[in-house]
This record gives structure tokens, C-alpha cells and sequence, in this order.
């Protein structure tokens, strides 16, 4: 256990100390002798990718565990105090997988004990709501640990920067060259519990929703609003789909109840992604017994927004293109003035430029990927955003939230479709 592995990023000796998980510990232990398994687990480290860092759980520093978060955590705190806005603090929030609450304490802690504030969302709660908060209090950065759609055995960090989006070249590679697995981070490097601000989940969402989702005149929900199905697919936005909701006017969907409640392991849906065929069939069997119209679903961190409309030929899942250009279409007629600005990726439709070209508004398209998306709203700050959107089902209604909100574009999206039907007009 005491030799010197070549060609590994961390030595196995050196993260047997520092791992405060007791399996993790024994896994390496038992094949620190084994090349092929240091090869695979020890001999690269994650690197941000279009949405973050995302890998299946697991030993070493190519993997999602608790030594490879500190030493996240460690950069990002030690990026900050090199821009010298440690003192405004980060936002911390996660979602319903398995030890994400663990990985994003343990960030807490030691980005507190860099005497960095934090602010952790101590429930799972929807990465759109993570977001708001850091942008409502001028945070320096988010942190949102979240694989979002990925296969249930992985987990993710998602990290927001100073302007309030994800973060991008070259700010994400320098972040990753303070990633040193040279020197561990271990126990002695955490501040204690007391030293962080805690707020509850449910405090979290209803700030967020008072924020950003628009109030109905109405006192009560529209009586005459077909009924329709929602999935959160087992993951976080289910509550917070409901209170939104309730603010818009909306009556509160069918639940596909096997799915409602957050639960990591996503028991019927190996992908919990509403881009793969079949994971709306339990949504389409509901909605057929209850008769409803339409589907929505949400991603497992909700920034993803799915619909599908019953036909006369039977159930049709919008494209992230088809409801995009709804959705944008509906921003253009709902806003008004010079200085509008919407954008979109390289690999979606040009029809949306198509259109914002007709009404006289700007839109740009941008490289793949979210941080890519928002970095118009970000860097055009005299103008007004009113739409972004990726194919992948990822869209912003508002500037609110500088990244994809799936549940601000699902109350866009049922506010739309009502007027549609009050019409008489398919969607």
C-alpha cells in the first residue's frame, strides 16, 4: 500500500486516508493492487463538460464521491477568494439522488471554512430555484449537485459563476486547474455545522415562486381548464410545479403517482429522461383513464420541460424544436419593444430566428449547451430577454433565472395552451 503507482492521479494510499466513506475505503483497500481498477478509477479526473461534472458514482477522482466534491469544492472556493468575491458568498442546492444531500454539505463546510458564506437549500429542491436565489442575492457563485436526466447510478455538480449563469471557458478551466488531488482534503478541513446557513426547502420554493411566477387575478383556480397529467419523474418538481400552479390560476394536474415523490433510484425508468421513448407511457395510461388532453413532465431537476398532446392518430410528444417555436411564438405576442433578445443553439431549428426576425427581434445562436444560451441575457445587459431554447428541451421564459427552468416554461406553456383551447385552436 505504500508503493508509488506511476500514471495515477492520486495514489490509493493517499485517498484511503482522506475518504471519509467507510465502503469507499475498503473498495480500494481490497484492489489497490489491481492495475486495470486503478487504471479505470485513478488514472484521469472529471473535467466540466456542456452542464457541469457528471460520472457514476464511484472510488477515485474519475468518479462522483465525497473526495472527489471537497476537492471541487476546494477549487471553486479558492477561484473565488482569486477574484476576491469571497465575501458574496455561494448558493448550494441538490437534488434527490443518493448522497447528494452528504456532497452538498461536505461543499458547505469547506467552502465555509474558506470563510465563504453559504447559503444551502438543506432539502432537494428544482436547480431553477437554486438559481433564482443566487442571482436574488448577488451571490458569487451556485452550486446545484444534480446529474439532472442522467442513468440513476450517476451524480453531478453543476456550477453557476459570478454572473449568475453556468460557468464557461475559461472560467470552468481554471477552476479545474486548481482541482489538486496532490493534497486531499480530509475532516480537519471543514468548518462545523453551525457556521452555515441552512433554509428549508419549502421556504426556498416559495420565495422562488412569488418571484417568478406570475399571480392570477383570479381567486380561484379556472374552473374551465381541461384536466392534464404531470410527471416529475420521480424527481424534484412536483411540489413546486403544484404551488406554481396555484399562483398562476391553474388547477393542479393528475399526478402520475408512482412518480411523484423524489426518489433517486427511479424505480421504472433506468434513463429518467423525457427525451427516451417510453418514459411518458405511465403519464399517457393516466391520462387516457382521466381523459386528459395533454402531458407534462418535467425532468429530475426540473430545468427540462417535456409535452405531449392526444391526437386523433393518438399521443404526440412535442419536439424540443415544436415547442420551442410555440413557446417563443407566445413570448412575441405577449411582449413588446425594440431592445427584445431571444437565442438559441447552433443544433435547433432556425425557425425561431425565422420568427424573431418577422416581429422585428433580435436572436442570436449560440454554441451548444445552456451557459452558452443565457450568455446574451448575460452579456447584452441593455437589452430585454424574453426566450432561449435548446432542442433538448431546455427553454427560459424570463430573466429571473439565468439558465433553463422547467417549471417557469411549463406555466408559460399551460397558460398558452388554455388560450389556445378557449379559442378553439389545437396547440
Amino acid at each position: 500500500m505504500t508503493d508509488v503507482v506511476p500514471g495515477l492521479v492520486v495514489q490509493p494510499a493517499a485517498w484511503i486516508v482522506a475518504d471519509p466513506d467507510s465502503s469507499g475505503k475498503s473498495i480500494v483497500a481490497e484492489r489497490a493492487s489491481d492495475s486495470v481498477f486503478l487504471d479505470q478509477y485513478f488514472s484521469t479526473k472529471l473535467q466540466f463538460g456542456t452542464a457541469g461534472l457528471r460520472a457514476p458514482r464511484g472510488v477515485g477522482p474519475s468518479h462522483m464521491n465525497r473526495v472527489t466534491v471537497r476537492v471541487t469544492a476546494r477549487a471553486i472556493g479558492l477561484h473565488l477568494l482569486d477574484l476576491g468575491l469571497a465575501r458574496s458568498g455561494v448558493v448550494i442546492g441538490y437534488d434527490a439522488r443518493p448522497d447528494s444531500d452528504i456532497y452538498a454539505l461536505d461543499t458547505a463546510l469547506l467552502l465555509t471554512a474558506l470563510k465563504i458564506p453559504c447559503l444551502l437549500i438543506d432539502d432537494p429542491c428544482p436547480t431553477p430555484v437554486v438559481v433564482w436565489h443566487q442571482k436574488m442575492r448577488t451571490a458569487a457563485g451556485a452550486i446545484v449537485v444534480t446529474a439532472s436526466h442522467n442513468p440513476a447510478p450517476d451524480s453531478g455538480y453543476k456550477v453557476y459563476g459570478p454572473d449568475g449563469s453556468q460557468i464557461r471557458p475559461p472560467e470552468d478551466r481554471k477552476i479545474e486547474s486548481l482541482m489538486n488531488f496532490s493534497h486531499l482534503p480530509d475532516d480537519e478541513d471543514l468548518a462545523s455545522v453551525d457556521e452555515v446557513e441552512f433554509l428549508s426547502g419549502d421556504e426556498a420554493i416559495a420565495a422562488y415562486i412569488e418571484a417568478v411566477i406570475p399571480s392570477s387575478n383570479q381567486r380561484d383556480p379556472r374552473s374551465d381548464f381541461p384536466h392534464w397529467v404531470y410527471s416529475p419523474l420521480c424527481g424534484v418538481g412536483g411540489a413546486t410545479m403544484e404551488a406554481a400552479c396555484f399562483r398562476a390560476g391553474i388547477p393542479s394536474p393528475v399526478r402520475v403517482n408512482n412518480q411523484f415523490e423524489p426518489d433517486g433510484s427511479f424505480p421504472g425508468l433506468p434513463f429518467p429522461n423525457p427525451e427516451e421513448p417510453g418514459v411518458l407511457d405511465a403519464a399517457y395510461s393516466v391520462a387516457d383513464k382521466a381523459n386528459a388532453p395533454l402531458v407534462v413532465a418535467n425532468d429530475p431537476d426540473a430545468d427540462r420541460l417535456a409535452v405531449a398532446v392526444r391526437t386523433d392518430l393518438g399521443w404526440h410528444q412535442l419536439t424540443g424544436d415544436e415547442l420551442g417555436l410555440l413557446l417563443c411564438d407566445h413570448q412575441l405576442s405577449k411582449t413588446s419593444g425594440e431592445n427584445r433578445l431571444t437565442a438559441s443553439s447552433f443544433v435547433s431549428s432556425e425557425a425561431v430566428g425565422t420568427l424573431c426576425a418577422a416581429h422585428g427581434v433580435e436572436h442570436v445562436r449560440t454554441l451548444t449547451g445552456f451557459k452558452w444560451i443565457m450568455e446574451p441575457a448575460v452579456s447584452l445587459s441593455d437589452s430585454n430577454w424574453i426566450f432561449g431554447y435548446e432542442e433538448a428541451l431546455g427553454y427560459s421564459v424570463n430573466d429571473l433565472v439565468l439558465d433553463k427552468d422547467g417549471i417557469a416554461a411549463a406555466i408559460t406553456f399551460l397558460e398558452m395552451w388554455y388560450e389556445l383551447n378557449s379559442r378553439g385552436t389545437d396547440p
